[in-house]
Protein backbone atom coordinates (compact mmCIF):
# COMPACT_ATOMS: atom_id res chain seq x y z
CA UNK A 1 0.00 0.00 0.00
CA UNK A 2 1.30 3.38 -1.33
CA UNK A 3 2.07 5.67 2.14
CA UNK A 4 1.48 9.47 1.87
CA UNK A 5 3.73 10.19 4.43
CA UNK A 6 6.61 9.43 1.71
CA UNK A 7 5.84 12.50 -0.97
CA UNK A 8 5.33 14.29 2.26
CA UNK A 9 8.51 13.66 3.44
CA UNK A 10 11.12 13.77 0.24
CA UNK A 11 9.09 16.79 -1.74
CA UNK A 12 7.58 19.14 1.44
CA UNK A 13 3.98 18.21 0.07
CA UNK A 14 1.14 18.28 2.94
CA UNK A 15 -1.83 16.30 3.08
CA UNK A 16 -1.07 15.03 -0.35
CA UNK A 17 -3.27 11.29 -0.73
CA UNK A 18 -0.85 9.77 -3.26
CA UNK A 19 -2.77 7.87 -6.06
CA UNK A 20 0.21 6.30 -7.79
CA UNK A 21 3.89 6.63 -8.63
CA UNK A 22 4.91 5.27 -12.43
CA UNK A 23 8.56 5.23 -13.79
CA UNK A 24 9.23 6.53 -17.52
CA UNK A 25 12.88 5.18 -18.71
CA UNK A 26 12.13 6.34 -22.04
CA UNK A 27 11.39 10.00 -20.98
CA UNK A 28 13.38 9.60 -17.80
CA UNK A 29 10.59 10.99 -15.68
CA UNK A 30 8.60 9.49 -12.54
CA UNK A 31 5.17 10.77 -12.82
CA UNK A 32 3.76 11.20 -8.93
CA UNK A 33 -0.35 11.08 -9.19
CA UNK A 34 -1.52 12.86 -6.09
CA UNK A 35 -4.49 14.71 -4.88
CA UNK A 36 -4.85 17.17 -1.40
CA UNK A 37 -7.48 16.06 1.52
CA UNK A 38 -11.05 17.75 1.36
CA UNK A 39 -11.24 20.44 3.71
CA UNK A 40 -13.31 23.54 4.60
CA UNK A 41 -12.44 26.51 2.70
CA UNK A 42 -13.28 30.48 2.51
CA UNK A 43 -14.59 31.97 -0.17
CA UNK A 44 -11.87 34.65 -0.93
CA UNK A 45 -14.60 36.81 -2.53
CA UNK A 46 -17.71 36.58 0.53
CA UNK A 47 -15.64 34.52 3.15
CA UNK A 48 -18.02 32.25 3.39
CA UNK A 49 -16.75 28.84 4.71
CA UNK A 50 -17.79 25.93 1.87
CA UNK A 51 -17.04 22.52 1.15
CA UNK A 52 -18.63 21.91 -1.96
CA UNK A 53 -16.76 20.79 -4.73
CA UNK A 54 -17.41 22.24 -8.19
CA UNK A 55 -15.21 19.95 -10.72
CA UNK A 56 -11.28 18.86 -10.82
CA UNK A 57 -8.32 19.47 -12.77
CA UNK A 58 -5.28 17.64 -13.20
CA UNK A 59 -2.33 20.46 -13.44
CA UNK A 60 1.46 18.77 -14.35
CA UNK A 61 4.04 20.35 -11.78
CA UNK A 62 8.00 19.98 -11.96
CA UNK A 63 9.77 18.98 -9.20
CA UNK A 64 13.41 18.32 -8.16
CA UNK A 65 15.87 15.80 -10.03
CA UNK A 66 15.64 12.21 -8.50
CA UNK A 67 18.85 10.50 -9.71
CA UNK A 68 18.95 10.55 -12.80
CA UNK A 69 15.00 11.12 -13.38
CA UNK A 70 12.78 13.84 -13.17
CA UNK A 71 10.19 14.32 -11.31
CA UNK A 72 6.64 15.00 -12.60
CA UNK A 73 3.72 15.71 -10.38
CA UNK A 74 0.30 15.14 -11.62
CA UNK A 75 -1.96 17.22 -9.26
CA UNK A 76 -5.30 16.30 -9.23
CA UNK A 77 -7.11 20.01 -7.90
CA UNK A 78 -10.18 20.79 -6.67
CA UNK A 79 -12.64 23.85 -7.45
CA UNK A 80 -14.71 24.74 -5.10
CA UNK A 81 -18.12 27.08 -5.71
CA UNK A 82 -19.64 29.48 -2.64
CA UNK A 83 -23.04 28.30 -1.89
CA UNK A 84 -23.81 31.96 -0.73
CA UNK A 85 -22.21 34.50 -4.06
CA UNK A 86 -21.57 30.99 -6.47
CA UNK A 87 -17.70 32.16 -6.57
CA UNK A 88 -15.94 29.23 -7.79
CA UNK A 89 -11.99 28.75 -6.81
CA UNK A 90 -9.27 26.66 -5.98
CA UNK A 91 -8.22 25.08 -3.25
CA UNK A 92 -5.30 26.02 -1.27
CA UNK A 93 -1.52 24.19 -1.05
CA UNK A 94 1.69 25.02 -0.02
CA UNK A 95 3.97 23.49 -2.78
CA UNK A 96 3.54 25.42 -5.73
CA UNK A 97 3.07 28.92 -6.53
CA UNK A 98 -0.21 30.52 -8.39
CA UNK A 99 0.57 30.03 -12.40
CA UNK A 100 3.32 28.37 -11.89
CA UNK A 101 4.16 24.53 -13.05
CA UNK A 102 7.29 24.54 -10.75
CA UNK A 103 6.94 23.48 -7.02
CA UNK A 104 9.04 25.53 -4.25
CA UNK A 105 10.85 22.10 -3.89
CA UNK A 106 12.32 22.35 -7.69
CA UNK A 107 12.78 26.56 -7.09
CA UNK A 108 14.58 25.66 -3.97
CA UNK A 109 16.89 23.20 -6.15
CA UNK A 110 17.67 25.81 -8.58
CA UNK A 111 18.81 28.52 -6.12
CA UNK A 112 21.00 26.03 -4.19
CA UNK A 113 22.68 24.75 -7.65
CA UNK A 114 23.09 28.47 -8.67
CA UNK A 115 25.29 29.11 -5.64
CA UNK A 116 28.09 26.26 -6.85
CA UNK A 117 30.40 27.54 -9.47
CA UNK A 118 28.46 26.25 -12.39
CA UNK A 119 26.99 28.01 -15.65
CA UNK A 120 22.81 28.12 -16.03
CA UNK A 121 23.36 26.03 -18.65
CA UNK A 122 23.80 23.17 -16.62
CA UNK A 123 21.91 24.12 -14.27
CA UNK A 124 18.86 24.03 -16.46
CA UNK A 125 20.26 20.45 -17.70
CA UNK A 126 19.90 18.96 -14.65
CA UNK A 127 16.75 20.21 -13.44
CA UNK A 128 15.18 19.76 -17.30
CA UNK A 129 14.18 23.82 -17.63
CA UNK A 130 15.47 25.96 -19.96
CA UNK A 131 18.00 28.30 -19.65
CA UNK A 132 15.93 31.30 -19.63
CA UNK A 133 14.17 29.42 -17.03
CA UNK A 134 17.43 29.35 -14.84
CA UNK A 135 18.04 32.94 -15.55
CA UNK A 136 14.15 33.92 -14.30
CA UNK A 137 14.68 32.49 -11.38
CA UNK A 138 17.99 33.80 -11.01
CA UNK A 139 16.77 37.28 -11.06
CA UNK A 140 14.01 36.22 -8.47
CA UNK A 141 16.96 36.38 -5.96
CA UNK A 142 16.77 39.59 -3.84
CA UNK A 143 19.62 39.25 -1.27
CA UNK A 144 18.91 42.17 1.13
CA UNK A 145 20.90 45.14 2.16
CA UNK A 146 24.01 43.83 4.45
CA UNK A 147 24.96 45.93 7.83
CA UNK A 148 27.60 48.56 7.44
CA UNK A 149 30.71 46.97 10.02
CA UNK A 150 32.86 49.58 11.55
CA UNK A 151 35.45 48.71 8.46
CA UNK A 152 34.86 48.61 4.98
CA UNK A 153 36.84 47.98 1.48
CA UNK A 154 35.80 49.48 -1.67
CA UNK A 155 37.69 48.04 -4.28
CA UNK A 156 37.15 46.77 -8.40
CA UNK A 157 37.54 43.47 -10.42
CA UNK A 158 37.38 42.98 -14.24
CA UNK A 159 34.14 41.45 -14.79
CA UNK A 160 31.59 40.69 -18.29
CA UNK A 161 28.99 42.54 -17.14
CA UNK A 162 26.64 44.74 -19.26
CA UNK A 163 26.94 47.50 -17.02
CA UNK A 164 31.06 47.95 -17.71
CA UNK A 165 34.19 46.60 -18.38
CA UNK A 166 34.70 46.78 -14.04
CA UNK A 167 32.18 45.78 -11.38
CA UNK A 168 32.63 47.53 -7.82
CA UNK A 169 33.31 44.74 -4.41
CA UNK A 170 32.24 46.24 -1.02
CA UNK A 171 33.89 43.82 1.54
CA UNK A 172 34.71 43.57 5.21
CA UNK A 173 37.88 42.97 5.46
CA UNK A 174 37.87 42.68 9.28
CA UNK A 175 35.56 39.62 9.05
CA UNK A 176 36.12 38.68 5.33
CA UNK A 177 32.64 39.02 4.28
CA UNK A 178 31.76 40.01 0.94
CA UNK A 179 29.27 43.01 1.73
CA UNK A 180 27.96 43.44 -1.89
CA UNK A 181 28.58 43.87 -5.40
CA UNK A 182 27.88 46.92 -7.55
CA UNK A 183 26.97 46.97 -11.24
CA UNK A 184 29.78 49.63 -12.22
CA UNK A 185 32.82 51.71 -10.56
CA UNK A 186 31.54 54.87 -11.30
CA UNK A 187 30.52 57.56 -9.08
CA UNK A 188 26.55 57.34 -9.46
CA UNK A 189 26.88 54.23 -8.68
CA UNK A 190 28.50 54.28 -5.54
CA UNK A 191 26.39 57.13 -4.65
CA UNK A 192 23.03 55.49 -5.13
CA UNK A 193 24.52 52.59 -3.40
CA UNK A 194 25.56 54.38 -0.27
CA UNK A 195 22.71 56.96 0.15
CA UNK A 196 20.11 54.22 0.78
CA UNK A 197 21.59 53.64 4.20
CA UNK A 198 20.86 55.92 7.13
CA UNK A 199 23.11 58.47 8.41
CA UNK A 200 23.45 57.20 11.81
CA UNK A 201 24.72 54.13 10.01
CA UNK A 202 27.22 55.82 7.99
CA UNK A 203 28.33 57.77 10.91
CA UNK A 204 29.18 53.99 12.44
CA UNK A 205 31.91 53.35 10.12
CA UNK A 206 35.52 54.28 11.44
CA UNK A 207 37.58 52.80 8.30
CA UNK A 208 37.32 53.07 4.88
CA UNK A 209 39.95 51.18 2.67
CA UNK A 210 40.42 51.81 -1.31
CA UNK A 211 42.81 52.31 -3.71
CA UNK A 212 43.96 55.52 -5.08
CA UNK A 213 41.35 55.82 -7.62
CA UNK A 214 40.09 59.09 -7.01
CA UNK A 215 36.10 59.00 -7.16
CA UNK A 216 36.87 56.04 -4.35
CA UNK A 217 38.10 59.02 -1.78
CA UNK A 218 35.72 61.85 -2.99
CA UNK A 219 32.67 59.58 -1.70
CA UNK A 220 34.27 58.15 1.42
CA UNK A 221 34.72 61.79 2.29
CA UNK A 222 31.03 62.75 1.67
CA UNK A 223 29.15 59.91 3.05
CA UNK A 224 31.63 58.29 6.00
CA UNK A 225 32.52 61.78 7.80
CA UNK A 226 33.56 60.17 10.64
CA UNK A 227 35.94 57.34 8.63
CA UNK A 228 39.45 57.08 8.19
CA UNK A 229 40.22 56.89 5.12
CA UNK A 230 43.03 54.49 4.22
CA UNK A 231 45.10 53.60 0.98
CA UNK A 232 45.77 50.17 0.82
CA UNK A 233 49.27 49.36 1.25
CA UNK A 234 49.81 46.89 -2.49
CA UNK A 235 48.48 50.04 -4.22
CA UNK A 236 51.02 52.14 -2.87
CA UNK A 237 53.66 49.88 -2.60
CA UNK A 238 52.93 49.08 -6.40
CA UNK A 239 52.97 52.76 -7.30
CA UNK A 240 56.79 53.16 -5.32
CA UNK A 241 58.39 50.09 -7.14
CA UNK A 242 57.07 51.71 -10.71
CA UNK A 243 58.73 54.76 -9.83
CA UNK A 244 61.99 53.01 -9.40
CA UNK A 245 61.41 51.09 -12.16
CA UNK A 246 60.64 54.10 -14.41
CA UNK A 247 64.01 55.66 -12.82
CA UNK A 248 65.89 52.72 -13.85
CA UNK A 249 64.89 53.03 -17.31
CA UNK A 250 65.24 56.20 -17.82
CA UNK A 251 69.05 56.50 -15.90
CA UNK A 252 70.46 53.55 -17.21
CA UNK A 253 69.05 53.43 -20.24
CA UNK A 254 72.45 54.50 -22.33
CA UNK A 255 74.53 52.26 -19.95
CA UNK A 256 72.35 49.50 -21.28
CA UNK A 257 73.38 49.77 -25.02
CA UNK A 258 76.01 47.12 -24.95
CA UNK A 259 74.75 43.42 -24.84
CA UNK A 260 77.19 42.34 -22.06
CA UNK A 261 76.55 45.38 -19.71
CA UNK A 262 75.37 43.92 -16.27
CA UNK A 263 72.18 47.19 -16.44
CA UNK A 264 71.39 45.12 -19.45
CA UNK A 265 70.36 41.67 -17.37
CA UNK A 266 69.49 43.72 -14.48
CA UNK A 267 66.57 45.62 -13.44
CA UNK A 268 66.34 45.81 -9.75
CA UNK A 269 69.69 48.04 -8.94
CA UNK A 270 67.34 50.47 -7.22
CA UNK A 271 65.09 48.17 -5.20
CA UNK A 272 66.93 46.49 -2.66
CA UNK A 273 66.82 42.73 -1.86
CA UNK A 274 65.81 41.82 1.85
CA UNK A 275 69.04 39.73 2.26
CA UNK A 276 70.92 42.69 0.31
CA UNK A 277 70.66 45.64 1.57
CA UNK A 278 73.25 47.47 -0.51
CA UNK A 279 71.36 46.49 -3.57
CA UNK A 280 71.67 43.60 -6.74
CA UNK A 281 75.77 42.48 -6.49
CA UNK A 282 75.64 42.00 -10.03
CA UNK A 283 74.91 45.93 -11.00
CA UNK A 284 77.83 48.63 -10.94
CA UNK A 285 77.67 51.90 -8.46
CA UNK A 286 75.40 54.53 -10.08
CA UNK A 287 77.58 56.73 -11.90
Amino acid sequence: MLNSNYIESLFGIKGAKLKNIERNTEESTINVYFELEKDIHECPACKELTISVHDYRVQKIKGPPLGEYFMVFHYRKRRYVCPACNKRFYEKNSFVPRYHRMSYSLLSYILSELRSVSCRKSVAKRCNISVCTATRVFDLISPGKPKLPEVISIDEFKGNAETGKYQCIITDPKNRKVLDILPGREAHHLSAYFSSFPREERQKVKVVVIDMWKPYADLSKTYFKNAIVVIDRFHYIRQVLWAFDKIHRDEYTPYGQNPNSPWKRCGSGLVPHPCHPGGCHSCPPYP
